[in-house]
């Protein structure tokens, strides 16, 4: 597949690409781990069809053959009663032409069972630059970071098992519910962590790979989703995992500088130009090239708010005699003395 492909994939080519597909449900691929820093502008489709491919993975566990035929029989049903109203689905439509093939069923299947949860879920999302506070029903507080989505079981406050499934970065508050003389237990999703609490406030950034939960108060306990590690963290420390290495660690947190999103605020402490870059596309959409290699290494610290990009571009000039120069949805990093470092 060239480059011209790949810009105009459409959420269909997404999840019939085999290479997405092994991808979402755990092979490394350094190609799709960077495919939106290439492809920013795909960054919607791109999240919404990884959703669906996961959802496929459920479904091969979950569903009976029976079960998936009765599904399949229901949504051809509902899919023709919406092609005759024109309000066509925008995702089953154009998959029916590969339900011959077994393969095919059970793709089909997955997209089937997702778009039946699909209808009930609810979603929360933010774009670029942007912040979202808000309440579930179960009463839990939510603060949700820029380009991030939050997917919430329908009916949350009646359940045993309260799940959410996060795609980015949210701050938790909580709400301690009794069901049946129980505590009911809330559990945050994400690609290789679950983090399952009672009542408690805490954060969680999943990004990249990479996931990191910050407890403010009370409780949680964290599990590896592929090796079903798990440990308990108490206030005030932070765990992180990373795919790549499969292991969690522990250490201490700041919490000013974990929270310093929730203020509009990015502080950077003795961190690599690298990460100060992925700060910079997790909240602006702007991809960041670096001129030489080394330079993503180069070791940083600031404190500046988030509404002033100009600022913090000044300050990594000053710092390494550098220059940032904009090209379209991208900054460059050069070198202007090849003496400084």
């Amino acid at each position: 597949m060239n480059k011209e492909n790949y810009e105009t994939y459409q959420l269909s080519d997404f999840i019939l690409d085999e290479s997405f597909q092994a991808w979402v449900q755990g092979k490394h691929d350094p190609f799709w781990d960077h495919f939106l820093d290439e492809y920013p502008e795909k960054n919607n489709v791109f999240k919404e069809a990884r959703l669906m491919v996961e959802a496929l993975s459920v479904s091969e566990q979950k569903l009976s053959v029976t079960e998936k035929e009765n599904y399949l029989a229901a949504i051809y049903l509902k899919a023709e009663q919406r092609e005759k109203s024109r309000d066509k689905s925008p995702y089953l439509l154009p998959y029916w032409k590969y339900a011959a093939s077994l393969t095919a069923l059970i793709l089909l299947s997955g997209l089937v069972y997702y778009f039946f949860l699909s209808t009930s879920f609810q979603y929360y999302e933010t774009a670029y630059q942007e912040t979202q506070r808000f309440q579930l029903a179960d009463g839990t507080e939510v603060v949700l970071n820029a380009n991030s989505t939050l997917k919430v079981l329908p009916d949350l406050q009646d359940k045993d098992v309260r799940e959410v499934w996060l795609d980015g970065e949210a701050f938790f508050k909580v709400n301690q519910l009794m069901q049946e003389g129980d505590s009911s237990t809330f559990v945050v999703h994400t690609p290789n962590l679950d983090v399952q609490v009672l009542g408690t406030h805490f954060n969680v950034k999943s990004r990249d790979g990479n996931t990191r939960v910050m407890l403010e108060e009370g409780s949680v306990k964290v599990a590896n989703v592929n090796t079903r590690e798990n440990l308990l963290m108490s206030p005030g420390e932070a765990i992180e995992l990373n795919e790549r290495e499969g292991k969690i660690k522990k250490e201490l947190a700041k919490e000013s500088k974990e929270l310093a999103w929730q203020h509009n605020y990015f502080i950077f402490e003795n961190e690599s130009l690298a990460d100060v870059a992925a700060e910079i596309y997790q909240y602006y959409g702007i991809q960041v090239r670096f001129e030489e290699a080394e330079m993503r290494d180069y070791i940083f610290t600031a404190e500046v708010s988030r509404e002033n990009l100009p600022l913090l571009q000044t300050l990594i000039e000053e710092a390494f005699d550098m220059r940032i120069k904009r090209e379209g949805n991208a900054m460059i990093f050069q070198k202007t003395n090849q003496d400084s470092f």
